[in-house]
């Protein structure tokens, strides 16, 4: 969300040329998924941001002060938004760009109706954590217990530009507002200024002093209307070069001046349409598919050039191409892309904030909506886009989602409330809650054979069968011992970890007897459990070990080493691998060569606690969740062993594939 504040400091030459140049940002090495921010902004500023924008490039930066607190505020290169976070690392807002079909319906009608005919240009997603309040003077930071959304619309109508924001629900919280904003005039009427003076005009805090009159006189006359928003002095092999970086009405423009005024190398940022045909056509034959991030025409000693920086899939690769076609460098980025790492690594980092504990996540593949368990709401996030939406609040110690998609319904498990929420897959709205006929309702399925959701409850040894046509509980079923993960053949017997008794137990989904059990000795205290319906296979996750069953003859048929800490496992039945995700901080990947034989293909470095996890079978993607640790505080008699306190708002999902 924009702030009405003015801007009190902006950094200087130095840190602005940092913040602004793409080159001077991405230099340096750099985590997998971890934004740079430049060295002068407040370490918990920086952290703040590389943890909620992994990876994203920063455009520009604006140091606001309200109530006497520094906000510091990012603006991100491709599209990702912006951040908004205060001097002691509490992250004000975040704004995402959005698709108008990714955002509630009621806000998105309110926007359609408020347009009245406009086209709708950029449209965000704010996502408000935080407030300041202010008393005489004196600003107080006040976290939000949730965060708030406001989605802002750009409106264009021929030459008229105009916003509108509105709630989730619809409201309209302010506008439509038509015309320049107070900011646009203001930099309208000093460059007005400026030209009529015969001045250059530069962005706040940018020293012209640094530049030769030389220089200065050539790029006054080469672009009068221009505005310099960084200037710097380099020197390379003994000769003194100046740089100039410039923004001419929607252009972007950088100069590399000698001290004589001669320019030795301009480069312009251009939209896909200005490119040559040639370009175009040399750039679809060696990206196919590809998006254009970035454009920018190069003019040195005469000779033209154009850089691009293209998107495929999920990987970045900068290329230079000659007017006539021939491309003469694919750069570093695309033989990093080439080459790429040889098996799974971490790609994203979706930090989702808040607080609380977690467990299971559920993947809808129809929706690419995944839901992941978190205190007492359940977390939304576009698999796709990496859009974050609204929580499922109102809920009671969450631990898992099931689909029912034929009904349109989800359900889910309340440990605390011995209950499960049902809710609407499309609107999200809770519609009821169903008593348990167990206590501490734990992992949560749905056999679309049965029909029927059914519930696993740690304090009760026991299951709950719930008709999904009525949303009622129909029966039980004894477990005999702590129920843990469960699945499915679909064709009506349910299969389910016992923990307490390290064995699993068959059931029918209709009668609810208890059809078979076996150990699964030398696994101990099994808790994820996959199937491969093909191989009549179970894979049971213990600590250390992964064990593989006959679920036909109710047998052990192999056994494979995993990490300490497992909570869940899952099978690509189109690669033959087996994921099982180690709170220890790793991921196991196993390779099936059998249906008996089988080997460890890696192990992949995670996070600590990412012990649960979810599988995309369309993407071949692991999802693991987890948060960042502080310190552990020290032993006490009342907590002999205690644990490390999760960093408040460090929530977050980690993505890993190929």
């Amino acid at each position: 969300m924009k702030r009405s504040c003015s801007i009190v400091t902006v950094f200087g030459v130095a840190a602005l040329l940092t913040i602004i140049a793409g080159p001077a940002i991405a230099a340096g090495p750099q985590a997998p998924g971890q934004a740079q921010v430049p060295a002068k902004v407040p370490p918990a500023v920086a952290k703040a941001v590389e943890m909620n924008c992994p990876g994203a490039v920063i455009d520009k930066m604006d140091v606001e002060r309200e109530g006497g607190i520094a906000l510091y505020d990012f603006e991100f290169k491709a599209g990702r938004g912006e951040i908004e976070v205060a001097e002691d690392g509490t992250v004000m807002d975040i704004a995402v760009i959005v698709a108008l079909k990714d955002i509630p319906k009621p806000a998105a009608d309110a926007i359609l109706k408020a347009a009245a005919g406009a086209k709708i240009g950029q449209l965000e997603r704010s996502e408000i954590r935080a407030e300041i309040k202010s008393e005489n003077g004196k600003g107080t930071i006040v976290r939000l217990p949730a965060p708030k959304y406001v989605y802002e619309a750009e409106l264009v109508q021929g030459e008229k530009r105009g916003e509108v924001q509105v709630a989730p629900e619809g409201k309209i919280v302010e506008g439509p507002k038509w015309g320049a904003d107070e900011d646009e005039k203001e930099e309208a009427e000093e460059k007005e200024e400026a030209e009529e003076a015969g001045e250059t005009k530069a962005a706040a805090g940018v020293d012209l002093k640094v530049l030769p009159t030389t220089v200065l006189a050539a790029f006054q006359k080469a672009y009068p209307r221009a505005v310099i928003r960084a200037a710097s002095k380099e020197v390379e092999k003994g000769v003194t070069y100046y740089e100039v970086e410039s923004v001419d009405g929607k252009m972007n423009r950088d100069l590399l001046y000698a001290a004589d005024g001669k320019v030795v190398e301009v480069e312009e940022a251009l939209a896909r349409g200005s490119l040559p045909a040639a370009v175009l056509k040399a750039l679809d034959k060696a990206y196919p598919g590809s998006k254009i991030v970035k454009a920018e025409e190069l003019t040195k000693d005469g000779q033209k050039l154009y850089e691009l920086q293209v998107r495929l899939k999920d990987k970045t690769a900068e290329v230079t191409i000659e007017p006539g076609g021939k491309i003469v460098d694919k750069g570093a980025a695309a033989a990093a892309q080439a080459a790429g790492p040889a098996g799974y690594h971490l790609l994203k980092k979706h930090v989702l904030g808040g607080e609380g504990g977690w467990d299971y996540m559920a993947l809808d593949g129809r929706t690419r909506l995944l839901y992941v368990t978190h205190g007492n709401a359940v977390e939304v996030l576009n698999v796709d886009t990496g859009v974050k939406g609204e929580p499922i609040t109102g809920l009671k110690g969450v631990h898992g989602v099931a689909f029912a998609p034929e009904r349109n319904r989800g359900y889910i498990s309340n440990g605390r409330g011995n209950s499960v929420s049902v809710f609407d897959l499309a609107t999200h709205k809770l519609i009821d809650e169903i008593p348990s006929s167990g206590q501490n309702p734990d992992s949560i399925m749905y056999d679309a054979f049965s029909g029927r959701v059914f519930t696993f409850n740690g304090r009760t040894a026991n299951a709950t069968a719930i008709d999904a046509a009525t949303d009622k509980a129909v029966g039980t079923v004894d477990v005999g011992g702590k129920p843990e993960f469960a699945v499915t053949d679909g064709k009506g017997t349910i299969f389910v970890n016992n923990e307490d008794k390290s064995e699993i137990v068959a059931f029918d989904a209709k009668s609810l007897q208890v059809t078979k059990r076996w150990s699964i000795a030398p696994g101990e205290g099994p808790s994820g459990l996959a199937i491969d319906l093909k191989n009549k296979r179970l894979f049971s996750v213990c600590d250390g070990v992964m064990v593989v069953s006959d679920f036909v003859n109710g047998k052990v048929a192999a056994t494979v080493p995993i990490g300490d800490g497992p909570d869940a496992v899952r099978f690509d039945a189109a690669t033959g691998l087996i994921f099982a995700s180690n709170g220890g901080g790793t991921l196991t990947v196993v390779r099936q060569l059998s249906p008996d034989k089988y080997e460890v293909a890696e192990t992949v470095p995670t996070a600590r606690g990412a012990r649960t996890m979810e599988f995309d079978p369309k993407t071949h993607r692991v999802f693991v969740v987890t948060a960042e640790y502080g310190p552990t505080p020290a032993p006490t008699a009342e907590q002999p062993r205690p644990r490390p306190p999760v960093v408040p708002g460090s929530f977050m999902v980690l993505e890993y594939g190929k």
